[in-house]
């Protein structure tokens, strides 16, 4: 008899555990995140001078600032049971140095009004990572379909266009082919980025849920092709990398001959086109003449700028945001000690495209270490040698490393960080699975 009560007791506590009561402030958060998740990849105004990105980022703030008011209600309301749903000291830690050191760079940054403004947009960040984080506890695996389905549609549409079969915005001349393949996102490299998260989480979750595994087939496939039609070849790689860490384990064989055939297609890809051919050989040309700007798309100026920045502030950086005002001066120094590139088609950078190198530039030493801590606490995830007794602990130890892989990889040559929709799918999907994996662990 007391062994039975004993059992139906753990029982109720792991029930309590799956399914906790929700305050009201907790599910005006979880709806302000779904409305979010939804409305910020696909929100755009033709009649705005940035017809992509900043409906977008106005939107994310909007709903970072509305989230802050409600986690404070809930603070005063709740008390200590609002702090108890923090168990992950390591995350806690992270959160906690990144906010701290930011703030330091803000206050000796070579110009304080620009690392406020980027000091607000990294608060609205973590506010949203905070509100999924909280609210994902307890939640099946459905809550994924809230990234899911603006992912597939922004593909979809980036097929249509590079495919021209559908073309409902219509641009210049100058956009046609791949410059035209925009999706709801703005350019070809956005698409590249924002559809990376995505695509490895629904590869993820075709792989563990015997439940959602054609869906999430379909929905990997539609969201890879798209990914395709951009032809964004920094999240192509980094898009191999992390599928390469998920499969890799599970099916060694399969997975090396599935990337031998995908890397013949690309092949083939290339050598069938005339202008990517001569494209592709000018830059192997450029390569074994010394000149490495080509292969990394005209963006070496922006990295040396980067470097010069960290090497003069190593410690604190310039400052949180301070990239583009710093630049400019750089650049004209760089171009007195490496002559081939004055002249260059690109005059000025306002992001690095390479986000570790702007991290060092901007925030120092601290603020990269910081940025390695965040990818050690979402890869070790998938180190744990418990098996995982739900599908959603399941899901959050599948995809960990090769999330942290492929954002590691995107984030050599892109600015995923900088962009509203993309910066969403990666909180989105950090914040549930280290959410899921602590709910297993306790």
């Amino acid at each position: 008899m007391a062994d039975s009560a004993r059992r139906a007791h753990g029982a109720a506590t792991v029930e309590e555990t799956r399914a906790p009561s929700r305050s009201i402030s907790e599910r005006l958060s979880w709806f302000v995140i779904a409305v979010t998740m939804l409305s910020v990849p696909l929100v755009i105004s033709l009649e705005a001078k940035d017809s992509f990105r900043l409906p977008k980022e106005l939107l994310f703030k909007a709903a970072g600032i509305l989230l802050c008011a409600l986690a404070i209600s809930d603070l005063i309301l709740g008390g200590r049971r609002a702090l108890d749903r923090w168990r992950s000291r390591p995350l806690l830690a992270v959160l906690a140095a990144a906010l701290f050191w930011c703030l330091v760079t803000t206050w000796l940054s070579t110009n304080r009004a620009l690392s406020v403004a980027s000091l607000f947009n990294l608060v609205v960040a973590m506010m949203v990572f905070v509100a999924i984080y909280t609210g994902a506890s307890g939640r099946s695996l459905s809550i994924l379909y809230l990234a899911f389905i603006p992912a597939v549609l922004n593909a979809t549409l980036a097929i249509t266009q590079r495919t021209t079969l559908w073309t409902p915005i219509k641009f210049d001349a100058v956009y046609s082919s791949r410059f035209g393949t925009t999706a709801l996102l703005g350019n070809p490299d956005d698409v590249g980025m924002y559809l990376l998260t995505p695509a490895l989480a629904a590869s993820a979750l075709a792989l563990v849920s015997k439940k959602h595994r054609l869906t999430a087939m379909a929905l990997a496939t539609i969201i890879v092709a798209g990914m395709v039609a951009s032809e964004t070849l920094g999240a192509l790689i980094a898009l191999g990398a992390g599928l390469l860490v998920l499969f890799l384990p599970r099916a060694p064989r399969t997975t090396i001959a599935a990337m031998t055939v995908a890397l013949l297609l690309a092949t083939v890809f290339i050598a069938s086109s005339p202008p990517r051919r001569a494209a592709t050989r000018w830059k192997i040309e450029s390569v074994l003449g010394g000149d490495f700007d080509p292969l990394l798309s005209g963006r070496i100026p922006a990295f040396l700028a980067a470097w010069r920045m960290f090497s003069t502030h190593p410690i604190t950086g310039v400052g949180l945001g301070c990239f583009p005002f710093q630049y400019f001066d750089e650049k004209l120094a760089i171009e007195k000690t490496h002559p081939r590139l004055i002249n260059r088609n690109v005059v000025n950078f306002g992001e690095t495209h390479n986000e570790h190198l702007q991290i060092l530039a901007e925030g120092g030493l601290p603020a990269y270490a910081i940025f390695l801590a965040a990818f050690i606490v979402v890869s070790r995830l998938s180190l744990r040698k418990a098996h995982p007794d739900t599908e959603t602990a399941g899901f959050a130890r599948a995809l960990a490393l090769p999330l942290a892989v492929g954002l590691f990889t995107l984030m050599l040559s892109s600015f995923p960080l900088h962009i509203a929709a993309a910066t969403a799918e990666i909180a989105f999907f950090c914040a549930v699975i280290l959410k899921w994996d602590e709910d297993a662990v306790a």
